[in-house]
């Protein structure tokens, strides 16, 4: 979406990826400050991935840069603030 709305400049692309980044708030609320990876927008629920709760170095990674972007592109420092 981020990507999409970045060759493109249609605000739909970047509302829907707002829309998903609110959904995905619940994965940032751990002790560690490392996101779960599973999480159920339906329920607006998030897990720990699985036996050993392990993360790969990738995910959060990601998740960072994109909700940086994220947050220059709406103007709203929630999502660069959760994923610092």
């Amino acid at each position: 979406l981020l990507s999409a709305f970045a060759l493109s400049g249609e605000k739909i692309f970047l509302t829907k990826a707002a829309e998903t980044a609110d959904g995905m708030m619940p994965a940032f609320k751990t002790a560690s400050g490392i996101p779960h990876s599973d999480v159920n927008l339906a329920r607006g629920t998030a897990d720990d991935p699985g036996p050993g709760g392990n993360v790969g170095i990738s995910e959060p990674s990601s998740i960072q840069l994109e909700y940086r972007y994220l947050s220059r592109a709406t103007g709203d420092p929630k999502y660069r603030q959760v994923a610092d």
